[in-house]
């Protein structure tokens, strides 16, 4: 009998020993993909300029620095620090949904919307306008105004534009 309750408790133990390791195991997988970070210091030449209208491309540097967190698959996630667009400075912490996240002044109004790379190496920005109801803002695919980086030329900047702004937007093409 005392031989028959030791075996019972051996299985047992070993059934609890598994299910702890394997409890163990999840928790560090859905650790890891909540909390990987990345420390991020990026200054790019870039290119502001308007959907549809060829004869606008504006240089401008933009950076990013701060630190970014990416999920298991190495998808931005969450973004905290700040984002410089010539002499302006935005503090951000942004919460990233397909590679994009909005970004909001100081002053709780929207800037526009952020869209980067999986290396978050390199972005777009869609600035938001006030609409001609003048009650929101908005941005349009057909006017609206976009900065690129790293972009050297206005080609450039509506290539990298098309693509970033596909992992949100399916039907959207800047020309």
């Amino acid at each position: 009998m005392v031989e028959k309750l030791k075996g019972i408790y051996a299985k047992y133990r070993i059934g609890v020993n598994l299910g702890l390791i394997w409890l163990v195991l999840v928790i560090s997988v859905v650790g890891y993909s909540w909390y990987t970070t990345h420390k991020v210091e990026i200054v790019k030449d870039g290119i502001m300029y308007q959907a549809a209208n060829n004869e606008i491309a504006i240089p401008i540097v933009v950076g990013i620095q701060g630190k970014y967190f990416t999920t298991l698959g190495g998808k931005p996630k969450r973004f905290e620090g700040q984002i410089i667009v010539d002499d302006d400075i935005f503090p951000y912490t942004i919460h990233f949904h397909s590679n994009m996240g909005v970004l909001l002044t100081t002053y709780g109004s929207t800037y526009g919307d952020l869209h980067v790379s999986d290396e978050f190496d390199s972005f777009t920005i869609t600035i938001s306008k006030l609409r001609e109801d003048a009650r929101s803002k908005g941005w349009s695919s057909s006017n609206g105004w976009i900065i690129s980086a790293p972009a050297g030329n206005r080609k450039e900047a509506v290539n990298l534009s098309n693509k970033l702004l596909s992992k949100y937007y399916r039907y959207i093409e800047i020309k």
